[in-house]
């Protein structure tokens, strides 16, 4: 019985560190798509007016692992004009990973930030408050 009772404590110490690993390792998918959207954006941008759709850098590039969903499926990927609405223009995109309703993503944070949606521009990441953008950027993006 103590055993049980040491193996149940020591469970609800670790459980919620390993889950804040996973969490902040499924974050690192986000972050790794969002970097190659940057990539193929650009690259996109060179031969073209404008920046390009999600669907459109796909199917000039067939860029690897990418598709509406982050590889690991905890995320959707969507590309949006510059200030998050409307299509990629000549001047700027917004790219962003939303975590997946129903799972653990959903409740990912750190350092009092939440992660569950990352967001990307041709220049940095970006915040919907600009006042939290560089505490959102070190604390989700570890930079």
């Amino acid at each position: 019985m103590i055993v049980v009772s040491i193996v149940g404590i020591l469970a609800l110490i670790a459980y919620p560190s390993y889950m804040s690993s996973v969490r902040q390792s499924r974050r690192q998918g986000a972050i790794n798509a969002l970097n190659t959207v940057q990539l193929a954006q650009e690259r996109y941008r060179a031969t073209n007016p404008t920046y390009g759709s999600l669907s459109s850098l796909i199917s000039t590039y067939g860029v690897a692992n990418l598709s509406g969903t982050t590889p690991d499926g905890n995320y959707t990927l969507t590309i949006t004009g510059p200030g998050g609405s409307g299509s990629p223009s000549a001047t700027g995109y917004v790219a962003t990973a939303t975590a997946i309703a129903g799972t653990s993503q959903v409740s990912d944070t750190a350092g009092g930030a939440s992660c569950a949606s990352l967001s990307v521009s041709q220049d940095q990441p970006v915040d919907s408050n600009p006042v939290q953008a560089l505490s959102i950027q070190h604390a989700c993006w570890g930079r």
